[in-house]
This record gives structure tokens, sequence and C-alpha cells, in this order.
């Protein structure tokens, strides 16, 4: 997944959240909420930094596996950890 396309999801899942989940997420960010606007529609790219407080708040969580593709070696010894 490229970043491009997880902004993708998450503007997705922004749209979805209850009102006033633009302003919670400004005050926790710590930034004004037509910055958060902006990011989420498109306008600016949603800051990696944002990604924490982001999942958070829209009560989400990112994991991240080895591709399906990946070597079985690999896939084995993440299974061991």
């Amino acid at each position: 997944m490229t970043w491009s396309e997880l902004e993708q999801l998450l503007r997705e899942h922004a749209k979805k959240q209850p009102r006033g989940f633009q302003a919670a997420l400004a005050k926790k960010l710590e930034v004004k909420p037509p910055m958060v606007a902006q990011a989420l529609a498109g306008i600016k790219r949603i800051p990696p930094e944002w990604l924490g407080p982001m999942t958070e708040l829209m009560g989400l969580k990112l994991v991240l596996q080895p591709k399906l593709d990946a070597p079985i070696a690999l896939a084995e010894e993440l299974e061991r950890r």
C-alpha cells in the first residue's frame, strides 16, 4: 500500500465519523481546524505524524504484516517471533 492509498483510506473513514470529528482531531493534533479540513478534503497531504492520532480517534489500529508474496522463509521467521 502506498502513502496515497493510505491517505485515501483514512479520508474515507473520516467521512464516516460523527459530527465534530474534525474539530476533535484538530484539538488532539494541536492544529487549527482548517488545516484538518484541507487534509481530509485532499487539498493538502495528510502528515505521517497524524496517523496515530487519526486512527485512535476513529477506533482503528494499524497492523503491519508480510505481503502474501513474501518468501516463505521470511513468513516462517516472523511466525517464530
